[in-house]
């Protein structure tokens, strides 16, 4: 299923900044966003990238407290009871987010990897002239997947694949006008419900966050080592 990852750059809020100049029939609805560069920042860390959620990855309702933690560590003396009751929150939390995510896609009728491709294409880097494949590798999906997510999309009308103007072999993938109408009409609503999710949040504890999610990520090679 696709969902959001964190800690890329490829589709973050900091297009609302872009959006509102180029789109100023909406530039009021994102103005909040736009007036908090640190939110642009936060949201940085909170961009979309399909990937793929394990079926058997289960995350428990409850946290595990503190003093059973405590005695968990008298029983494995390597235990450090301070760091997974964070790890643990820090976990809870990324289930939570993705579930809320899923119901935020779900209220537009489109999956987190579709909006991926339409938020790219409107807003992305990549040239003009890009193809599926090229798509496929700035997102960081496999090429079936790609095919599979245009397919959706072309069928609705929101993207078109047409030859490529110089090179017969390519095709490059193009937002229709029905597309960018679809972004125009729930790019608004998505920034502001995004910008929600921080709102309790001052400016000094966002920049906070944002330093601590970065370090929090540089000790995940932990994981993933053999």
């Amino acid at each position: 299923m696709a969902i959001l990852g964190a800690c890329d750059l490829s589709a973050s809020l900091s297009v609302a900044v872009r959006l509102a100049a180029r789109r100023p029939n909406i530039k009021s609805e994102v103005k909040s966003a736009i007036d908090t560069p640190l939110l642009t920042r936060i949201i940085r860390c909170l961009t979309i990238k399909t990937m793929t959620t394990p079926a058997d990855f289960h995350v428990p309702k409850e946290l595990s407290r503190q003093d059973v933690l405590l005695t968990a560590a008298r029983q494995y003396p390597t235990l450090d009871a301070s760091a997974l009751e964070t790890f643990f929150a820090l976990v809870r939390l990324s289930a939570d987010l993705q579930a809320a995510l899923q119901a935020h896609f779900s209220r537009y009728k489109i999956s987190s990897g579709r909006f991926v491709v339409l938020i790219t294409l409107e807003f992305g880097t990549l040239a003009d002239d890009a193809g599926p494949c090229e798509l496929a590798d700035h997102i960081g999906v496999t090429r079936a997947t790609m095919t599979g997510l245009l397919d959706g999309l072309e069928r609705d009308g929101l993207i078109a694949r047409v030859d490529h103007p110089e090179d017969r072999r390519r095709m490059k993938v193009m937002l229709t006008t029905a597309g960018k109408r679809y972004l125009d009409k729930i790019l608004p609503d998505h920034f502001r419900r995004q910008s929600a999710v921080m709102a309790k949040l001052s400016a000094g504890e966002r920049r906070q966050l944002i330093q601590l999610l970065r370090k929090v990520g540089q000790g995940l090679p932990a994981l993933r080592e053999a």
